[in-house]
């Protein structure tokens, strides 16, 4: 309840305010359990799709907004060295980068080809719920190995003991842990995913 009062005492104020206590807990990694807890409601996914079928929604986890401002003071601390070593190849969830340019760099390596009459071979790659499959040991062994700022001990103390619970029309089952995965919605869980896959681009 500390956090929820900060937050609301100094709302529509400099954010930095609400932040100062966080901010010494990144330091002493140190997060509340209950602050790691989620809320997953479905969403219909719309269309013609069957409202009686399961695979006809998408499960959507709501988190504390005040972990999310955690979160941001944790990735603009390390954010840098998290994303110093990506290949140069990557060009998603990053600044000044994004599909578009990914895409054109491609067509414009195929046109390039062709006008030499070169053989082109295009291989795709798709992954289906990476983010929801994401290892949580593995992610933090590369994180440390690309940075040594003491956040990343935060970052794994956010994900530690994370656990959340189903409510769905007026009824809420009991929580259950998440053992892999980004957080979703998390501010950081693009950056993460980033680092996990980088080393695929280099096989």
């Amino acid at each position: 309840m500390y956090y929820l009062r900060t937050f609301e005492t100094y709302r529509g104020h400099n954010i930095t305010c609400a932040s100062l206590p966080l901010y010494r807990d990144a330091k002493n990694a140190y997060i509340p359990e209950k602050l790691k807890q989620g809320v997953i409601i479905t969403l219909h996914k719309g269309g013609r799709k069957r409202k009686d079928d399961s695979n006809s929604y998408r499960a959507i986890t709501l988190t504390f907004v005040i972990l999310k401002i955690y979160e941001n003071i944790l990735l603009d601390r390390c954010k840098s060295d998290m994303l110093a070593e990506l290949n140069s190849q990557q060009g998603g969830c990053q600044d000044n980068f994004g599909c578009l340019i990914t895409s054109f760099l491609l067509c414009e390596s195929i046109f390039y080809e062709r006008e030499k009459t070169s053989t082109v071979y295009v291989c795709f790659l798709d992954g289906k719920q990476d983010f929801d499959r994401v290892w949580h040991c593995g992610l933090f062994y590369k994180m440390f190995r690309t940075t040594g700022d003491t956040s990343i001990l935060s970052f794994m103390l956010m994900y530690r003991n994370m656990t959340s619970f189903v409510r769905n029309r007026g009824f809420t089952l009991n929580s259950i842990p998440i053992l892999q995965g980004t957080r979703q919605g998390g501010r950081s869980s693009a950056q993460c995913y980033l680092v996990y896959i980088n080393e695929l681009i280099d096989i």
